[in-house]
């Protein structure tokens, strides 16, 4: 079985982070799969997939690094 979703995120400008964890685990839930793997990527030259924790200052340490 294969499902599939978009996630738009309006991105614009230098050092944007959006947490899109909670949309992602609403997708999979929706898709009653319960076996498999969740392939997420970005499109465009720019746009990139970051895993961060969700610690305290982590956010602003990789924006201002």
């Amino acid at each position: 079985m294969i499902f599939s979703k978009s996630i738009e995120v309006p991105a614009y400008g230098p050092a944007n982070l959006f947490d899109i964890t909670d949309r992602v685990l609403e997708i999979v839930r929706e898709s009653k799969v319960s076996d498999g793997n969740a392939l997420l990527f970005s499109i465009g030259s720019t746009g990139a997939l970051v895993k961060l924790p969700r610690d305290e200052g982590v956010q602003e340490d990789f924006i201002a690094w």
